[in-house]
């Protein structure tokens, strides 16, 4: 019986070849807490594996993971680099404050452009919806990993769930909500980096 309840699905065998790849060849993200997030019809399930203070290391031959943050919020951008910092020394951090300034730099770095995107929806001059329509629209730019990064709507999660399913059929890979609280933050940002290391291990 899986954790899930029934045989083993294909979510238990993605989640075992995961582990055995990340202990087999290192990962370039220190995992204090391994958690997969499961996605069945418009119900969400959160499956928490216990690895507690697990640690992997990555070989010295691994690239530091190369994360890029899109968020005009000064605070919002602090904060991100100290959960960073906390979890992992294995990344390689950059930001830009507005939409145009992304562009800008994805342009000129498209010999070294970034793993992992996290995009804030609401920026000035251009913002996280045109600045996703830009990247996926463009050859050079549409394999990044983008992770859409904004303030929940608690009030109106109708509109939270169609935004989310019209970001996801725009091309993004994945969606977060920013928290106020630290400690949320840092798991929700571990959870969706794990999330997109996992995806690309088994897509390589």
């Amino acid at each position: 019986m899986s954790a899930c309840g029934g045989q083993m699905c294909d979510m238990c065998n993605f989640l075992i070849k995961y582990i055995i790849l990340s202990v087999l060849e290192g990962s370039t993200c220190g995992l204090n807490l391994l958690v997969i997030e499961i996605k069945k019809w418009n119900r969400r399930k959160i499956l928490t594996i216990g690895f507690k203070r697990m640690t992997m290391i990555a070989k010295p031959q691994y690239a530091p993971l190369k994360i890029l943050l899109a968020d005009d919020d000064k605070d919002d951008r602090y904060f991100f680099m100290k959960v960073l910092q906390e979890i992992s020394n294995e990344t390689d951090f950059n930001t830009v404050d507005d939409g145009e300034k992304l562009m800008d730099y994805l342009t000129k770095n498209l010999e070294n452009l970034p793993d992992i995107l996290f995009l804030d929806l609401n920026m000035p001059r251009q913002n996280g919806f045109e600045c996703l329509i830009d990247i996926k629209g463009n050859t050079k730019l549409n394999d990044i990993y983008v992770i859409m990064f904004s303030t929940s709507f608690p009030r109106d999660e109708i509109y939270e769930i169609e935004m989310i399913n019209r970001l996801y059929k725009m091309g993004a890979q994945d969606y977060i909500s920013k928290s106020a609280d630290i400690a949320n933050l840092k798991q929700t940002i571990l959870l969706a980096i794990n999330k997109a290391v996992a995806i690309k291990l088994n897509d390589s």
